[in-house]
């Protein structure tokens, strides 16, 4: 565990981005397109969402089905 810290610690982040993390995120985007109940994954990504700045507390729990 203190190994992989210490190699976190020497790595270049953008390099870990570039290198992995948007890899995995193309593919894991890319395998949620082909179901369309994955693609529930990615509703941050739609209009409505997008103009999101603030969620009121209505005060207690609702259910909505």
């Amino acid at each position: 565990m203190n190994n992989s810290l210490a190699l976190l610690d020497l790595t270049d982040t953008d390099e870990l981005i570039n290198k992995i993390w948007t890899p995995a995120y193309k593919a894991f985007k890319k395998w949620c397109h082909l179901d369309i109940l994955r693609l529930t994954y990615f509703l941050d990504e739609t209009p409505v969402l997008a103009k999101v700045s603030e969620v009121e507390d209505i005060g207690g729990y609702r259910p909505y089905y």
